[in-house]
């Protein structure tokens, strides 16, 4: 039906970013001879925006019970008499396609018999929305690492937004086994020193379309019962406004994950004497031995839990290791050409490593014997001795997360 009231809609600010918050006004006027009633303006918000509870205000007067979705209640309008409501809205993200409402007022005539409202919209109000946005992208050069491994990261900050960010505040978070390397960290290639990454470091501003590179380095100074860890980045940031304030958000990059395997070890040395089968030419010098270790089998014992006056400490578990040893001797024979001959033998061997406190008993368990040295000397033309130290070495893996 034919519309009695004059609806005028403004607002505060037409350019704006999101988390913005801006004031809409919308006038109404009775423009008719009549005194009108029950009139009711409301306003359907786009999804992008919302309405800020407790913002209502009619002509300057606070309506803190009303919601201009569900409408704001006016009894009546005199004729040329007018009311401004005026209610806050937030931007909550950029639409991807722009999507303008109208406020609307319901409204009945007074002295009328009619039982239909009467209706009347306003006109729309036309925003440019910019949106803060940074891309944050983090790698390592290693996925697994043991104790004393170097890591090295690099982080890519990107300015993929509208608006130029201002005072870039990094966070690490770095798991207590790692440990900042001094002097690694660097801004665009320029080494900033005396940082501490886990409190934060200010990394400067980033224009729109602008890229940041920082690049650290963490050692691991110990072990971990866990055997993943998360390493976090997060970026607080501040923009302009479009009221020339400075807003703060927060941005935290897709964490990095790090495969730290409890690691622990024993040396060991092994002697053995050796004497070639017969049938097989006299040794007259021994060129080489080499060596390789493989363990066959290992199961896990319990034991107490103390201290020894030589300070030898029991965790409460041990790992029973056994295993062979290849030799291969190389050797120039005592015939009349002296030609060069080769010769394997085997050996085993059985050791225990103690396993670390707190063990997780139904670990996933990973032995490696190593072989850190060959010592050999001949005895005779049919014998000779060995003697090989090796590194047994034990990977843990939890397969618990942080």
């Amino acid at each position: 039906m034919e519309g009695y009231i004059n609806l005028t809609k403004t607002v505060s600010d037409s350019e704006i970013a999101v988390n913005d918050i801006i004031t809409y006004k919308v006038k109404a006027v009775n423009t008719s001879q009549d005194r009108l009633r029950d009139i009711i303006i409301m306003d359907l918000l786009p999804d992008y925006c919302e309405f800020v509870s407790g913002s209502i205000m009619i002509d300057n007067k606070t309506k803190i019970d009303s919601n201009i979705i569900s409408g704001v209640y006016l009894p009546t309008l005199a004729p040329a008499e007018s009311k401004i409501i005026a209610f806050d809205v937030k931007i909550i993200q950029k639409p991807s396609k722009m999507s303008l409402s109208k406020s609307l007022a319901e409204y009945k005539v007074c002295d009328c018999d009619e039982k239909e409202s009467r209706y009347s919209y306003s006109n729309t109000c036309e925003l440019l929305i910019r949106e803060p946005s940074l891309l944050i992208t983090k790698v390592c050069d290693k996925e697994d690492a043991l104790l004393n491994s170097i890591l090295n990261f690099t982080i890519d900050i990107y300015n993929n937004g509208e608006l130029d960010l201002l005072n870039l505040f990094m966070i690490e978070d770095i798991p207590a086994v790692l440990e900042v390397l001094s002097g690694s960290f660097m801004i665009n290639g320029i080494a900033v020193n005396n940082v501490d990454l886990k409190k934060g470091v200010s990394i400067g501003d980033i224009d729109k379309s602008s890229h940041l590179n920082i690049r650290y380095s963490l050692k691991v100074v110990s072990s971990s019962l866990k055997s993943r860890l998360e390493c976090g980045t997060e970026i607080n940031y501040k923009y302009l406004a479009s009221n020339n304030t400075l807003r703060t958000k927060e941005c935290k990059c897709v964490k990095s994950y790090l495969s730290i395997p409890i690691s622990t070890f024993k040396s060991i040395s092994i002697d053995n004497y050796f004497e070639i089968e017969s049938g097989q030419f006299d040794i007259f010098e021994i060129n080489d031995v080499k060596a390789s270790a493989v363990a066959t089998s290992y199961h896990i014992v319990k034991t107490p839990r103390s201290t020894s006056n030589e300070g030898q400490i029991l965790s409460g578990y041990k790992l029973i290791v056994q295993g062979t040893v290849t030799q291969s001797l190389e050797y120039v024979s005592d015939y009349f050409n002296q030609g060069l001959k080769t010769s394997t033998f085997e050996s085993i061997f059985s050791s225990y490593i103690i396993l670390p406190k707190n063990f997780p008993i139904h670990s996933k368990l990973e032995v490696e014997p190593i072989i850190e040295d060959v010592y050999y000397y001949k005895i005779d033309s049919r014998r000779f001795f060995e003697n090989v130290s090796m590194l047994l070495t034990v990977k843990i893996s939890t397969g618990s997360e942080v």
